[in-house]
């Protein structure tokens, strides 16, 4: 009706829209029923979802994917409830569709009796480009229902395996009971009842009777009566929330990462705090195992490696040889010290045996030809003589005889 050369609204119970294929054009037309507020229901295919905005006061809103864009099936799965059947819907599709279902949106119901799940999916960018369409005409959707929610339970539900069965463009959308539809493509030029029939009993075996809706035909005249879009009962649907959670993913991932730098560098703070603190506790270790082997061994003036001096004077002692402490070794010890001040975080380890200090050198260390004869000229000056090999120093107490003419030791190039 027109009022003033203006269209009046529609008020309508309940708006259907198939939705167009993922990949037609913006301005497809659109194919739609409605039920009026006295139960009649209509149906027509109009131009696009402008018109269908500007035509219609709705209710409420439901839209039923293409069927060339969404996949129905049914799996077996054990009895399960919550987030296991979830999770096992999940990994069921996930192989079914080969891809992973963070990308999907994901419908299903319930288990029958014989522990079959219906299930459907699709992409979920493909869902979510087509509810946005509908928000920028201003049409809000209430629900997103697999194709088979379309028809009505079959007239004679009360004979086991009746089917109800429509043809939406080149698909044929079947419906049995309230649980479980299934898809099947039409082929080429080929609509024969009795064929399609024998290809629906190949995805339900049980359907002894097929009813089919405006036969060969998915729009009835509008005005008419489109028994096809007047199915109820359907007890499950495609979450609305997938597409939306997904699409807002970026956004909750964002301060996520943040809240992820922020503890990783929270961390790395107390790693380097918690190494300098066993830096720490290492340094007052070492300083407390001197002090003890200085009050155990009270004739060792200098402690340059705590464990080792306490094993070789240990196993003197237990040896009967008396105290090892010798002038030779405390002479050699205090030499190495003065003598190796410049040398601070080089040593790896000193060794006394045989009346020789073993100084072993840190990988990469090494001290040069200058430095070498500079050494062994200061050593020789303290009654030391110093040589070399291939880990680093020997230190050993000069006789007399040798103190007036010790040697210089060459060591190859400077580093």
């Amino acid at each position: 009706m027109a009022e003033g050369g203006r269209m009046t609204a529609v008020k309508v119970d309940l708006l259907r829209i198939v939705l167009a294929p993922s990949q037609a054009d913006k301005s497809a037309p659109v194919q739609c029923g409605w039920r009026l507020t006295d139960g009649s229901w209509y149906s027509e295919q109009l131009e696009n979802l402008a018109e269908i905005a500007g035509r219609f006061q709705i209710k409420r809103l439901e839209v039923f994917p293409h069927p060339v864009d969404i996949s129905m099936t049914e799996i077996d799965l054990p009895p399960l409830s919550g987030r296991k059947l979830r999770s096992a819907v999940y990994g069921a599709v996930e192989l079914l569709a080969l891809a992973s279902p963070l990308s999907l949106t994901i419908g299903f119901g319930q288990r029958n009796d014989v522990g079959k799940v219906p299930i459907a999916w699709m992409a979920n960018a493909q869902i979510a480009r087509q509810l946005e369409r509908l928000v920028q005409h201003g049409l809000r959707v209430d629900a997103v229902l697999p194709p088979s929610a379309l028809l009505p339970v079959p007239d004679s539900s009360e004979q086991d395996g009746a089917v109800s069965a429509a043809i939406i463009d080149d698909w044929v959308v079947v419906r049995a009971g309230n649980n479980f539809g299934g898809l099947l493509p039409v082929p080429v030029c080929s609509r024969d009842t009795s064929k399609l029939e024998a290809r629906i009993r190949a995805i339900v075996p049980e359907a002894a009777q097929v009813e089919w809706h405006h036969d060969g035909n998915a729009i009835a005249v509008a005005g008419s009566e489109p028994t096809m879009w007047s199915g109820t009962g359907w007890r499950w649907e495609l979450p609305l929330a997938e597409s939306s959670l997904r699409k807002r993913g970026a956004n909750w991932q964002r301060p996520a990462m943040a809240w992820g730098v922020v503890v990783a560098l929270v961390w790395l703070v107390g790693l380097n705090l918690y190494a300098h603190r066993v830096e720490d506790d290492g340094q007052a270790l070492k300083r407390a195992m001197a002090a003890q082997v200085k009050s155990a061994f009270p004739e060792l003036s200098v402690v340059l490696n705590p464990l080792q001096q306490a094993r070789q004077l240990r196993d003197a002692r237990q040896a009967g040889l008396g105290s090892v402490v010798s002038d030779d070794f405390v002479t050699m010890v205090r030499g190495a010290t003065l003598l190796l001040a410049q040398a601070n975080g080089q040593v790896e380890r000193l060794e006394y045996r045989n009346g020789q200090l073993q100084i072993a050198w840190r990988d990469g260390a090494m001290l040069k030809s200058s430095e070498l004869e500079t050494l062994q000229t200061t050593a020789s000056e303290r009654g030391i003589a110093v040589e070399t090999d291939s880990s680093g120093l020997r230190l050993r107490v000069l006789v007399p005889e040798q103190a007036d003419s010790i040697p210089a030791i060459d060591v190859g190039p400077s580093s």
